[in-house]
Protein backbone atom coordinates (compact mmCIF):
# COMPACT_ATOMS: atom_id res chain seq x y z
CA UNK A 1 0.00 0.00 0.00
CA UNK A 2 1.67 3.16 -1.00
CA UNK A 3 1.56 6.40 1.06
CA UNK A 4 3.00 10.02 1.36
CA UNK A 5 6.16 8.84 2.51
CA UNK A 6 7.42 6.52 -0.21
CA UNK A 7 4.89 8.26 -3.27
CA UNK A 8 7.10 8.31 -6.03
CA UNK A 9 4.91 9.57 -8.70
CA UNK A 10 3.11 12.47 -7.03
CA UNK A 11 -0.19 11.23 -6.83
CA UNK A 12 -0.92 12.29 -3.47
CA UNK A 13 0.58 15.83 -3.79
CA UNK A 14 -2.34 16.98 -5.28
CA UNK A 15 -4.72 14.93 -3.21
CA UNK A 16 -5.24 17.13 -0.50
CA UNK A 17 -9.14 17.26 0.46
CA UNK A 18 -10.42 20.75 1.64
CA UNK A 19 -13.79 20.71 2.87
CA UNK A 20 -16.11 22.75 5.42
CA UNK A 21 -19.46 22.03 6.73
CA UNK A 22 -22.64 24.31 8.21
CA UNK A 23 -25.37 23.47 9.74
CA UNK A 24 -27.68 25.56 11.15
CA UNK A 25 -31.30 25.88 13.02
CA UNK A 26 -33.41 27.84 12.66
CA UNK A 27 -36.25 28.88 15.38
CA UNK A 28 -38.68 31.48 14.10
CA UNK A 29 -41.40 32.77 16.77
CA UNK A 30 -44.35 34.77 15.70
CA UNK A 31 -47.59 35.97 17.38
CA UNK A 32 -49.98 36.29 14.52
CA UNK A 33 -53.11 37.93 15.39
CA UNK A 34 -56.24 35.95 13.43
CA UNK A 35 -59.87 36.94 12.72
CA UNK A 36 -62.04 34.68 12.51
CA UNK A 37 -65.63 34.14 10.31
CA UNK A 38 -67.57 35.58 13.32
CA UNK A 39 -64.90 38.86 13.78
CA UNK A 40 -63.02 36.91 16.82
CA UNK A 41 -59.76 37.75 17.62
CA UNK A 42 -57.65 34.38 18.11
CA UNK A 43 -54.20 34.85 19.28
CA UNK A 44 -51.46 32.51 18.70
CA UNK A 45 -47.96 31.58 18.53
CA UNK A 46 -46.23 29.92 15.86
CA UNK A 47 -43.45 27.97 16.36
CA UNK A 48 -41.20 27.27 12.69
CA UNK A 49 -38.16 25.09 13.13
CA UNK A 50 -35.62 24.28 9.91
CA UNK A 51 -32.14 22.61 10.21
CA UNK A 52 -30.37 23.01 7.32
CA UNK A 53 -26.73 21.74 6.52
CA UNK A 54 -24.95 22.70 3.39
CA UNK A 55 -21.12 21.02 2.71
CA UNK A 56 -18.77 20.14 0.12
CA UNK A 57 -15.33 19.10 -0.66
CA UNK A 58 -12.41 19.76 -3.43
CA UNK A 59 -10.67 16.75 -5.41
CA UNK A 60 -7.47 17.44 -7.04
CA UNK A 61 -8.00 21.14 -6.55
CA UNK A 62 -10.44 21.25 -9.97
CA UNK A 63 -13.09 19.27 -8.59
CA UNK A 64 -15.68 20.59 -5.87
CA UNK A 65 -18.61 18.60 -5.06
CA UNK A 66 -21.52 19.75 -3.05
CA UNK A 67 -24.92 19.14 -0.90
CA UNK A 68 -26.83 21.59 0.78
CA UNK A 69 -30.46 19.97 2.25
CA UNK A 70 -32.41 20.57 5.33
CA UNK A 71 -35.55 19.20 7.60
CA UNK A 72 -39.04 21.54 8.13
CA UNK A 73 -39.68 20.72 11.87
CA UNK A 74 -43.19 21.94 11.66
CA UNK A 75 -43.97 20.48 8.33
CA UNK A 76 -42.16 17.25 9.43
CA UNK A 77 -40.72 17.24 5.62
CA UNK A 78 -37.16 17.42 3.95
CA UNK A 79 -36.45 20.31 2.49
CA UNK A 80 -35.04 20.37 -1.52
CA UNK A 81 -31.96 19.01 -1.79
CA UNK A 82 -29.38 20.04 -4.60
CA UNK A 83 -26.17 18.46 -5.82
CA UNK A 84 -23.59 20.53 -7.27
CA UNK A 85 -20.34 19.77 -9.23
CA UNK A 86 -17.93 22.26 -10.39
CA UNK A 87 -15.04 21.25 -12.99
CA UNK A 88 -12.26 24.10 -12.73
CA UNK A 89 -10.43 22.99 -16.47
CA UNK A 90 -7.80 26.35 -16.20
CA UNK A 91 -9.83 28.41 -18.73
CA UNK A 92 -13.07 26.96 -18.97
CA UNK A 93 -15.57 26.13 -15.99
CA UNK A 94 -18.28 23.40 -15.97
CA UNK A 95 -20.96 24.15 -13.09
CA UNK A 96 -23.99 21.26 -12.76
CA UNK A 97 -26.75 21.29 -10.41
CA UNK A 98 -29.37 18.76 -10.05
CA UNK A 99 -32.49 19.06 -7.35
CA UNK A 100 -33.33 15.85 -7.25
CA UNK A 101 -36.21 15.58 -5.02
CA UNK A 102 -39.05 18.31 -4.16
CA UNK A 103 -41.47 20.00 -6.02
CA UNK A 104 -38.83 22.08 -7.50
CA UNK A 105 -37.28 19.18 -9.59
CA UNK A 106 -34.80 20.59 -11.50
CA UNK A 107 -31.28 20.95 -13.45
CA UNK A 108 -28.60 23.48 -14.39
CA UNK A 109 -25.28 22.86 -16.28
CA UNK A 110 -22.86 25.74 -17.52
CA UNK A 111 -20.08 25.54 -19.38
CA UNK A 112 -18.21 29.14 -20.12
CA UNK A 113 -14.76 30.75 -19.86
CA UNK A 114 -13.34 31.61 -16.90
CA UNK A 115 -12.01 35.66 -18.67
CA UNK A 116 -13.81 38.48 -17.41
CA UNK A 117 -13.38 39.79 -20.85
CA UNK A 118 -15.36 36.72 -22.81
CA UNK A 119 -18.02 36.48 -20.10
CA UNK A 120 -20.57 35.81 -23.29
CA UNK A 121 -19.20 33.00 -24.26
CA UNK A 122 -20.93 30.24 -22.37
CA UNK A 123 -23.38 27.25 -23.00
CA UNK A 124 -25.85 27.20 -20.41
CA UNK A 125 -29.07 25.19 -19.70
CA UNK A 126 -31.51 24.64 -16.95
CA UNK A 127 -34.93 22.73 -17.31
CA UNK A 128 -37.14 20.54 -14.57
CA UNK A 129 -36.63 16.89 -14.92
CA UNK A 130 -39.22 15.73 -17.78
CA UNK A 131 -38.58 18.79 -20.31
CA UNK A 132 -37.12 18.60 -23.45
CA UNK A 133 -34.94 21.07 -25.13
CA UNK A 134 -31.48 20.51 -26.20
CA UNK A 135 -28.49 23.18 -25.09
CA UNK A 136 -29.18 26.01 -27.74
Amino acid sequence: KETEENDETGFFENLDIPWNLNINYNLNITRPVIVNEQGVFKDTVQFIQTLSMNANFTIFKMFRFGVMTGYDFKNMEFQPTRLSLYVDLHCWELSISVRPNGRQQSYSISFNVKSSLLKDLKIKKQDTFGGGGGFF
